[in-house]
């Protein structure tokens, strides 16, 4: 195996609307790992985060919170990549303001805060791209907003920038209980799946677990299954659109 990390998922490519109710039902099996992780814990916060661009974190990200909010959770979805924020086109949302604006004191939390036409699941987008993301998530007044959110809803969602890029995602990853790595079969880079065990011990994370996203269903895999070098698309990531 390539990690020791426990898997929560092995979730199919969607390409149809064939396979959506199997993309579906391996996004429950994930929620069912995650409720029986958090036991009594009122809250939960999980960061969902990649080893590079395109693994398919975002699509992940709100699918899942989609699914643990129509279980009667109450749920907000933060769009924490800042640099290259999509949840606000995932839920046709507006992204004038967001978490930026909010870091910044420019709006309150409940300006920002944006319902959706799923029950029970708010969104608050990225804003406009901030000059200094990492040093955003960093300020007292980020800490104060998830105690907030944590008096609010039974799960916090993350979306994450990719961990090999970026600082944003440590910083995210310490707040939470638990953190998934997304990996997407024939494009995760196997020098980073081999390490991940590695890094999580050194930065003393919290519950870690493994997605692995984009199988091809019906073909026998084992964790090593299917990781190809997909590494060359990471330096266009926050160049492109």
């Amino acid at each position: 195996a390539l990690s020791s990390i426990p898997v929560y998922g092995a979730i199919p490519h969607l390409n149809s609307r064939k396979n959506i109710q199997s993309f579906q039902e391996a996004l429950r099996v994930v929620r069912t790992n995650l409720e029986f992780l958090q036991g009594s814990q009122k809250s939960k916060i999980l960061t969902i985060t990649s080893s590079i661009p395109s693994e398919g974190k975002t699509t992940v990200s709100t699918e899942l919170a989609n699914i643990i909010a129509k279980s009667h959770k109450k749920v907000v979805l933060l769009d924490l990549d800042m640099r290259r924020a999509r949840i606000h086109e995932k839920y046709k949302l507006a992204n004038n303001i967001g978490v930026s604006t909010l870091l910044a004191g420019n709006n309150t939390l409940d300006e920002v805060l944006q319902t959706t036409q799923i029950e029970n699941l708010d969104v608050l987008t990225a804003g406009p791209v901030p000059p200094n993301p990492s040093e955003l998530l960093l300020t007292d007044t980020f800490k104060e907003i998830i105690n907030v959110l944590l008096e609010r809803y039974d799960y916090i969602i993350f979306d994450s920038p990719p961990v090999g890029l970026v600082t944003d995602a440590m910083i995210l990853m310490k707040l939470s209980d638990i953190n998934l790595f997304v990996f997407k079969a024939n494009y995760s880079k196997k020098d980073f799946i081999k390490n991940i065990n590695r890094f999580v011990e050194e930065q003393e994370l919290s519950s870690c677990g493994t997605i692995l996203n984009g199988v091809e269903m019906g073909k026998k895999f084992g964790y090593g299954y299917g990781y190809g070098y997909g590494y060359g698309y990471a330096h266009n990531y926050y160049n492109s659109k």
